[in-house]
């Protein structure tokens, strides 16, 4: 049947269906070949990462349903496939320290959006890479020494070695993985010496790893840059922390902010007049009974 329509010879004349006579459904044999064509071809996408893991939303509904073993088998081989072919990488590393509410998840997340990377950020607990996609920029948000092993932590920033990162279901490949920022409350002197504080592991290479240093608080940002000659980060350049205050309403909320807010959320409310108001809640004495 589609020799005879050249369904499957498109450079030839395409007959239509309607030309066809045949003892069977020609139109569901013409779908099915169709529908097979397009999932071949979403596979060969996944396959050659032009359909990476975390755009696999990309793909329609229909096809993530119908064909969902093959999709998930795709996205697997190409994970192989990477172990096996990338042997080194060029990723760069952050190392983002400051106090709590100090903005650093958001600059983290700026960072990746500047250099237009989709970004992965961490779950938390020890499987840390749990729901990681292939993501070009890692984010490993409020890491801490006992959510990470040695093991695991030279595995993310060895360039030179490509290897599979322990997850709880299946272990994860960061071969895709351009920038990883990690981003904790301890600073660097801290967080080397709780993780490495059994291992002979130099600090001056957890260091080197980290290419760039960024130290914060709530009103400056403090940058300094690995210097490979001097075995050293650089003197620190001091910046304005304006990352919170773009988010930040730029006008108080007011009585009529909340009423609007009201009337549009639970408009079965009555609100009080002045006559009605209390003021507050009314406090009862301890010792006398609400009950009279």
């Amino acid at each position: 049947m589609l020799y005879q329509i050249h369904a499957n010879c498109p450079e030839k004349y395409q007959y239509d269906i309607s030309e066809v006579t045949a003892n069977f459904k020609i139109e569901n044999v013409i779908n099915n070949f169709m529908k097979r064509n397009s999932i071949d071809s979403i596979i060969m996408d996944i396959l050659n990462g032009e359909i990476p893991e975390y755009q696999r939303s990309v793909i329609p509904p229909l096809f993530r349903v119908h064909y969902a073993r093959e999709i998930n088998e795709a996205f697997r081989c190409r994970v192989q496939n990477l172990q096996e072919t990338v042997k080194s990488r060029k990723m760069e590393c952050i190392y983002i320290t400051g106090s709590s509410q100090a903005g650093k998840t958001t600059l983290a997340k700026k960072i990746a959006e500047e250099k237009g990377l989709p970004y992965y950020i961490s779950s938390s607990g020890t499987d840390f890479l749990g729901e990681y996609a292939l993501e070009p920029c890692v984010i490993l948000d409020d890491i801490r020494p006992s959510s990470i092993n040695l093991s695991e932590l030279l595995k993310l920033l060895d360039n030179n070695t490509v290897s599979a990162v322990k997850s709880r279901y299946k272990n994860k490949c960061l071969a895709n993985c351009k920038l990883l920022i990690i981003t904790t409350v301890l600073d660097i002197e801290t967080f080397y010496h709780n993780v490495f504080s059994e291992e002979d592991e130099p600090m001056i290479q957890f260091k080197r790893r980290c290419g760039t240093h960024l130290r914060m608080n709530k009103e400056r940002i403090y940058i300094s840059r690995w210097d490979s000659l001097k075995k050293e980060y650089t003197e620190e350049t001091e910046y304005l922390n304006d990352i919170l205050d773009r988010y930040m309403p730029k006008e108080d909320q007011t009585e009529q902010d909340v009423i609007n807010y009201v009337s549009e959320t639970m408009p079965f409310l009555k609100q009080a007049d002045e006559s009605e108001k209390m003021h507050g809640f009314e406090i009862i004495d301890d010792l006398e009974s609400p009950f009279k």
